[in-house]
């Protein structure tokens, strides 16, 4: 009699634990949620100690790779793809529009390098990779892996979860047309000379804009990704401002 009260307990326990893994909204739809909602950070002082060997990726050393030597990388800058350009429509740190790139390709204190074609490094594939120089010193790095959980599990399995987040909530229902996903990581690594940072967000659902997006940054620690950026900034705002000039003269002579 014990045994079998005990098995109907049991029996009870794991319905109820299958229900409760769904619930029930009040137009009758069932779905399983997956919620994660997770901080992690590190003491700046052990960070640096457990990151100091975060110097750059593959043959590239951020604060220390100059433009000459990575544009002779010919697996990865084959060519036509290994000359200073501003110009590109999706790139990062890059412009569509012609006139402004020749004018950032004319600064002499900042270039741009952008990979055309996929290439590897050891066994690890990559679709796409695009440096920064600041006075002809790397700057920073930015690369898109074929598989991003190799990159990212690497990282994480060698110096932990770094500083930064997990918010996941994600809704799973028997209609999967219904289905909902929120994804919003961040897990950011860094030295005395070198930050790297990982973002992941993806967003969809119905009557949702989906967007997916991962970026793999490492930039220079010490201020001179800092000093590009302004630069970039600075070349585009005049060029932007001597157009509208422009443009406002020629409605003057109407």
């Amino acid at each position: 009699m014990k045994k079998l009260f005990g098995f109907i307990l049991l029996l009870v326990l794991v319905v109820s634990c299958n229900i409760n893994q769904y619930q029930k909204l009040p137009d009758g739809t069932i779905r399983k949620p997956e919620i994660v909602n997770e901080y992690f950070s590190v003491p700046a002082d052990s960070m640096i100690i457990k990151c100091q060997d975060l110097h750059g990726f593959g043959p590239l050393s951020i604060g220390k790779t100059t433009f000459s030597e990575a544009s002779k990388l010919r697996d990865i800058f084959p060519y036509e793809s290994n000359k200073n350009s501003f110009y590109s429509t999706y790139g990062l740190w890059g412009t569509g529009e012609y006139d402004i790139a020749k004018r950032l390709e004319k600064n002499q204190s900042i270039k741009r390098l952008e990979s055309a074609i996929s290439f590897k490094i050891g066994e690890l594939k990559f679709n796409k990779i695009t440096l920064a120089f600041y006075n002809d010193i790397l700057v920073a790095i930015a690369f898109d892996p074929e598989y991003e959980d190799q990159i990212l599990n690497y990282y994480i399995g060698k110096f932990g979860n770094g500083d930064g987040h997990r918010i996941i909530k994600d809704y799973f229902y028997k209609d999967y047309t219904k289905d909902k996903y929120y994804h919003n990581v961040e897990h950011t690594w860094y030295n005395n000379n070198v930050k790297f940072t990982y973002k992941e967000h993806v967003q969809s659902g119905p009557n949702i804009r989906s967007r997916f997006e991962e970026d793999f940054l490492m930039t220079d620690n010490t201020g001179n990704f800092e000093k590009f950026l302004d630069v970039l900034r600075s070349v585009i705002n005049s060029a932007h401002e001597q157009e509208t000039e422009s443009i406002q003269k020629s409605f003057d002579l109407l």
